[in-house]
């Protein structure tokens, strides 16, 4: 049991299928858990601290996390945050050798000439992505849109 994974709504499996991404939205953080090295069983070890995203600008870091979903080469972690801001798309970049993730700027609702976010006004209520080969995709259940 990992202490602070609190209400997990969502998981992803690297393309390595070697670590495993679980987003919690009870803890507002994404525990990364990596298989049993040698092959033989199917076992997770728990790979290290939780990741609680800082979003300095809003301080709202992971709330409200419904989704994950990792880029075709696993290079890029992407996650829904309905609550944060009101919606926001949080990137991660993926250690391959580890597993361990670096926030990267995220992706919210609000607006630019406020400077309180990028260009991203139908977010409201995110609740699910696809990552294409050349997009993002976003449904905004508070907006109604894509």
């Amino acid at each position: 049991r990992v202490v602070g994974l609190s209400q997990p709504v969502a998981l992803v499996a690297a393309p390595s299928d070697r670590f495993i991404y679980v987003a919690s939205y009870g803890s507002r953080a994404i525990a990364v858990f990596e298989r049993d090295p040698t092959g033989v069983a199917a076992e997770l070890f728990f790979a290290g601290d939780l990741l609680v995203g800082a979003d300095a600008s809003t301080g709202l870091g992971l709330q409200g996390l419904s989704g994950l979903v990792l880029s075709g080469d696993g290079s890029l972690l992407y996650t829904v945050s309905s609550l944060a801001g009101g919606g926001t798309v949080h990137v991660f970049r993926v250690d391959a050798s580890t597993g361990a993730l670096a926030e990267q700027p995220a992706l919210r609702r609000g607006n630019p000439a406020a400077g309180t976010g990028s260009a991203s006004w139908g977010m409201g209520g995110t609740r699910a992505l696809h990552v294409g080969s050349d997009a993002v995709f976003v449904a905004g259940s508070s907006e109604q849109s894509v």
